[in-house]
């Protein structure tokens, strides 16, 4: 594969869907408190518990994305330093792996309500 079609095919549709992501995830934290206000601080919410795990685990995923295209840009070279990229992959998925099981339990709780 040449480094330009890597761009297209790889690059770019890992740097759109980590930014559609980390948006996604913007927009559920904002409907979730009916604020743009980034600074609210409610940690006895679940729906808080819940839009701030997975805003962090967007950025995780983003963030472990984006370190592989910016360190290993070309197709084919193995990764020697694989720690920074696992690191932010891994981040997001204990993120996302939290605010499943605040649902879990929102849900075994008080209902599908």
């Amino acid at each position: 594969m040449s480094p330009k079609l890597h761009f297209f095919l790889i690059r770019v549709p890992n740097v759109t869907g980590g930014v559609l992501f980390v948006s996604g995830s913007w927009f559920y934290w904002a409907s979730a408190h009916h604020t743009w206000n980034p600074f609210i601080w409610y940690p006895k919410s679940t729906a808080w518990k819940v839009s701030l795990a997975n805003y962090l685990g967007s950025w995780g995923f983003f963030l472990g994305a984006a370190v592989r295209h910016a360190f290993f840009p070309f197709p084919g070279v193995l990764v020697p330093n694989w720690l920074e990229i696992f690191i932010g992959f891994t981040i997001g998925a204990l993120m996302f792996l939290a605010g499943s099981y605040t649902c879990i339990y929102e849900i075994a709780n008080n209902g599908p309500d």
